[in-house]
C-alpha cells in the first residue's frame, strides 16, 4: 500500500513499510504494555495497550518513523496533546500524557474509545447507497459542536 505524503518538508511516496508495525510486546515507560495495531495514518499509528499500573486499556498514538526525529513534527504531536487535553465533551478523549518509546519516538497515551469512527460510519453508509438522516446528523455533530464551543 502507497500513501503521498506532502507538506512543507516532504513530498514522497512512502509504503506501510516506512510505518512500523512491530511495537505489540513493547513496554513503554515502564508502565503500558503495547497490543495490537488499532490504526495507521500517514503521520503514525495507534495501538491498542494496557495500563499495568492502573489495569486499564488505553490507546497509544506513535510518531512515524519517519517523521520522529523532525523537531518540528514532535512540538506538533506534543501541541496537539496539550489542545486535547483542554476540551472537554462527549466527543473527546482524555489525554493521560506524552512520553517516549525505548527508541525515543515521541508518542501520546490516551483515553481508548472503541467502536466505529466517523470515515468508517461513512463508508458502511456509502457502500449501502444509504444516506445519513438530518436527525443522525445532528446526533453525530452536536457533541463536537458542544465540546468546541
Amino acid at each position: 500500500m502507497f500513501t503521498r505524503l506532502t507538506n512543507s518538508k516532504t513530498d514522497r511516496i512512502v509504503t506501510t513499510m516506512d510505518l512500523d508495525d512491530t511495537r505489540t510486546g513493547e513496554m513503554i515507560g515502564g508502565r503500558y504494555l503495547v497490543g495490537p495495531l488499532l490504526g495507521r495514518g500517514g503521520h503514525g499509528e495507534v495501538y491498542r495497550a494496557r495500563d499495568t499500573i492502573d489495569q486499564l486499556d488505553v490507546a497509544i498514538k506513535f510518531l512515524a518513523h519517519h517523521l520522529a526525529k523532525d523537531g518540528d513534527y514532535r512540538l506538533r504531536l506534543v501541541r496537539e496533546a496539550r489542545i486535547m487535553s483542554t476540551l472537554k465533551g462527549l466527543a473527546t478523549v482524555a489525554v493521560h500524557g506524552v512520553i517516549g518509546a525505548e527508541d525515543g519516538t515521541p508518542c501520546v497515551v490516551m483515553e481508548l474509545m472503541e467502536g466505529m469512527d466517523l470515515a468508517d460510519a461513512l463508508s458502511v453508509r456509502q457502500q449501502k447507497e444509504e444516506f445519513f438522516t438530518v436527525d443522525e446528523v445532528a446526533q453525530i455533530f452536536a457533541p463536537i459542536v458542544l465540546t468546541l464551543d
